[in-house]
């Protein structure tokens, strides 16, 4: 992304640029047709193979961008050095989760004997960092520790820590599950009943507000008579079946870092199997949610019952946001649906992001997230089913999803929930990169924009030369004037700016910036001097 990117081995494969994308899945409604593989990727000549080229062709990119700026660090000396690339144009605080190789050569532990409890992690100022490892596996010729820590990143680009393990610290052993019901950090506490693996409790610490009016994280089995495309249906709130754990909730993970409790919950012949992972010095829940499904015309919900007066949902779209009537009907959203209401005199809510599902119904304080469903695959009303005849039902077998849950006081612009969706869905990027020499420092920052509610979606190359475009929106509907920076040292040795850029509520905007003269000016979708993009 700088000037002389060709001196610097970087190349512009398609797209000529670094892309902040907004999401990387295929985005509609869940009442859409569902999922399917019916002998998905066909090889050899004149085969289609759109989706598995694609994402090769997307990882050797990525690859080779990574490998183009890594080798501008200056990672000399003797620590082993772990980069990590944050691909958003603010700081992030948050927890990553990286695999590890526990020593350096492969014969320096020939019989994989070296099982390390504890790992030492450091920034570029020697400053230790908490670091918890939660498994050991091994590939290769190596033994990898899975290691989280809670990582301080600077605005797009980059960081370097340094990490080793100690050969006569804490030996490794398995975390052994065992019964809890309750979580708990400085912000949030989480109890669940320990029968049903229900959650039962969301108290948001810091003002003692409990969010919850009921059971919570309940998959919902709702019956589903429809064809593939739900025509004619409005709602999906005939409520079959509620899968329970039946005891088979434990804690399975508590260091100094996070705790993780699992709640594996069944129903007929499927399984739901929920992990909440609550980090220490973190505001949110990570939950991930693994099904096996093995049911027919049947739809997954995942319900959350809040302890709310007065409540709204509001749903991410497509550079905005959407509130409609919470009359139970199915609606789509984006990486982020919230309820907020009133919590006795304080306003309130809950905001659940997502990586992958996308739709969601909201009625009487209940919001209710769809996981999937399983109609006849490409059946079209008004077509019978016939017992006699075989039919493909979509979404059988395993597929997962990770969700976070944020509670917040105030309205859904308190949780910031669009920087948190694309965090969850642009995830920090971590590289293991050898010693060497470089002229870059150990962390740098290429584009910051602030304040939160402007958020930068792309930053990349003109189509017209080398001048550096970059598009956002105003994301909270209130009028704003933002400072951007594009910053001269390290990763771009060019001309240095800050500029104040006024945006008005929900605009979406593009600017060119020329790195010579470090001129901003605002162009239209099509890079072309006169004209905005709206709204």
């Amino acid at each position: 992304p700088c000037r002389d990117g060709g001196q610097q081995g970087l190349e512009k494969p398609a797209g000529k640029g670094l892309h902040l994308r907004a999401g990387h899945h295929v985005r509609h409604p869940v009442q859409g047709a569902g999922t399917v593989f019916l002998q998905p990727f066909q090889q050899g000549p004149g085969k289609m193979n759109t989706h598995p080229d694609a994402r090769m062709g997307v990882e050797e990119i990525q690859e080779r961008a990574l490998d183009a700026l890594a080798a501008q660090v200056d990672t000399s000396g003797d620590a082993r050095t772990l980069l990590l690339f944050n691909p958003l144009p603010w700081p992030q605080r948050a927890p990553v989760e990286v695999d590890l190789p526990v020593t350096r050569e492969r014969g320096e532990d020939r019989h994989g004997a070296f099982r390390p409890g504890e790992v030492r992690i450091a920034d570029e100022l020697g400053r230790p960092m908490l670091a918890q490892i939660g498994q050991i596996r091994h590939e290769g010729a190596f033994n990898y520790a899975r290691t989280t820590f809670m990582a301080e990143l600077p605005p797009l680009v980059y960081r370097r820590y340094t990490f080793d393990f100690p050969r006569q610290g804490l030996a490794w052993s398995i975390p052994q599950p065992r019964p809890a019901t309750v979580l708990e950090n400085e912000y949030l506490r989480l109890t669940f009943d320990p029968q049903t693996g229900w959650l039962t409790s969301l108290l948001y610490k810091p003002q003692g507000i409990e969010l919850l009016r009921g059971p919570a994280g309940v998959p919902l089995a709702i019956d589903d008579p429809s064809d593939t495309w739900s025509h004619d249906v409005a709602a999906f709130d005939d409520v079959i079946g509620r899968f329970e754990a039946q005891g088979d909730v434990a804690l399975i993970a508590d260091g100094p870092v996070y705790q993780a409790q699992r709640v594996t919950t069944r129903w007929r012949n499927s399984t739901v199997t929920l992990v909440y992972r609550l980090t220490k010095g973190w505001d949110q829940v990570t939950l991930d949610v693994t099904i096996d499904w093995h049911e027919q015309l049947t739809m997954l919900k995942l319900a959350f019952p809040l302890n709310l007066e007065a409540p709204q949902s509001t749903a991410s779209i497509p550079y905005g946001v959407i509130q409609r009537q919470d009359d139970g009907g199915e609606e789509p959203c984006q990486s982020w649906v919230d309820m907020s209401g009133r919590a006795g005199e304080t306003m309130a809510g809950l905001t659940i992001l997502n990586d992958s599902k996308y739709g969601y119904s909201a009625q009487d304080g209940e919001l209710r997230l769809s996981l999937l469903r399983s109609p006849v695959y490409a059946y079209h009303q008004p077509r019978e089913l016939f017992p006699d005849i075989v039919y493909e039902y979509t979404d059988q077998g395993t597929q997962g999803v990770r969700l976070a849950l944020v509670p917040h006081i105030g309205d859904w612009r308190q949780a910031d929930p669009v920087r948190r969706a694309l965090a969850l869905n642009e995830p920090v990027v971590a590289r293991l990169e050898p010693n060497h020499a470089g002229p870059w420092p150990a962390a740098s920052a290429f584009v910051t924009c602030e304040p939160a509610n402007v958020v930068l979606t792309v930053v990349k190359r003109a189509e017209d030369g080398d001048d550096l475009i970059l598009r956002g929106y105003e994301t909270a509907g209130q009028a704003v004037t933002a400072e951007i920076g594009l910053h001269g040292t390290g990763t771009v040795p060019c001309a240095e700016t800050r500029q104040r850029v006024p945006w008005r509520p929900y605009e979406l905007k593009t600017l060119r910036w020329n790195p010579n003269t470090g001129q901003l000016r605002e162009v239209n979708g099509l890079e072309e001097a006169g004209g905005t993009d709206g709204p």
